[in-house]
């Protein structure tokens, strides 16, 4: 049996300045991404992909280099478009995620809809598990993106899915024998 561990990237620094994809990880973030190394210890690895944001290279450079892994990165994988889209109020970001995660095939807001995201990020998924068809895999990425393709593949309620998600959080896949959710766990 071979896994597809997907990770929600850890804590980030908020840098108003910059565009979220280019905010670093907080101290607590990188503390928590060697506890994410332990709790992955177990699914022997055998790389961890990353999109390109900072906070998700950061995030699969720290874990990698604490499971003495390889770990690369891979355009697609990045969150839902919207950089930009200014920094918006807790209560305002959530209302639009939550429209968003809703009404997949509508934009709502930023550069692309929920499901030119899905789409984007499932062609990329896709590929890497055809180069690497019976390994252990990581895929760090991001809370919308994840929850959307989530709630697809699991028939999960995406707007509660993507509310429970912590930073960082991760899903074990078994891949043999077609996708079956294992676990989900957040890392405190």
């Amino acid at each position: 049996m071979s896994y597809l561990i997907l990770v929600r990237h850890s804590q980030s620094e908020m840098q108003p300045e910059f565009p979220a994809a280019q905010w670093p990880l907080s101290a607590e973030g990188r503390q928590r991404c060697r506890i994410l190394a332990e709790r992955l210890q177990p699914y022997d690895l055998s790389c961890i992909y990353t999109s390109q944001e900072t906070k998700a290279v950061q995030t699969a450079r720290i874990t990698a280099r604490q499971l003495g892994i390889p770990w690369r990165r891979r355009t697609g994988l990045e969150e839902h478009h919207r950089s930009t889209v200014r920094i918006l109020a807790r209560s305002e970001f959530q209302a639009l995620v939550a429209r968003l995660l809703h009404n997949p095939d509508e934009l709502v807001f930023g550069d692309e809809t929920g499901a030119q995201a899905v789409k984007r990020f499932s062609s990329a998924l896709q590929e890497l598990l055809q180069a690497h068809p019976n390994e252990n895999l990581g895929v760090v990425t991001h809370g919308t993106v994840l929850s959307l393709w989530a709630a697809q593949q699991f028939n999960l309620p995406v707007f509660e899915f993507w509310q429970q998600l912590g930073l960082p959080a991760y899903l074990v896949i078994r891949r043999n024998h077609g996708w079956t959710l294992e676990t989900t766990q957040n890392i405190p």
